[in-house]
């Protein structure tokens, strides 16, 4: 069975994150240009910046004992924005591998809880 079809079959509710350029601007004090969140990705302190919000949404799925949906950090890693943002295809590629393969190491910090 499929992500989406164990997430849609699901008599019980799921958490997701929501807000994360403007929490992570407002509680981080983080410089995103154009709301790009996906520049944290290029520096340790951005990358621990996008952990703790993460983190804050793993710890509420346990507590709730629900599974969690996580995004990720590529709301304007696409051809709309990523020229505006100094990115060819290339870089844009690049960008959204690196913020997939941030999610699974979240993931093995925070065993028991469903990462989609």
């Amino acid at each position: 069975m499929g992500i989406l079809d164990r997430l849609f079959s699901s008599p019980d509710p799921f958490i997701s994150d929501g807000g994360m350029e403007t929490d992570l601007i407002f509680h981080e004090g983080a410089e995103m240009p154009l709301f790009a969140s996906f520049v944290l990705l290029d520096s340790p302190e951005g990358c621990e910046m996008l952990r703790r919000y993460a983190v804050s949404y793993f710890d509420l799925a346990q507590v709730a004992s629900r599974g969690f949906v996580m995004g990720t950090p590529t709301w304007r890693a696409n051809g709309g924005w990523g020229p505006k943002l100094g990115l060819d295809d290339a870089g844009i590629r690049d960008v959204n591998r690196r913020a997939i393969a941030f999610a699974p190491d979240l993931r093995s910090a925070h065993l028991g809880v469903t990462v989609s």
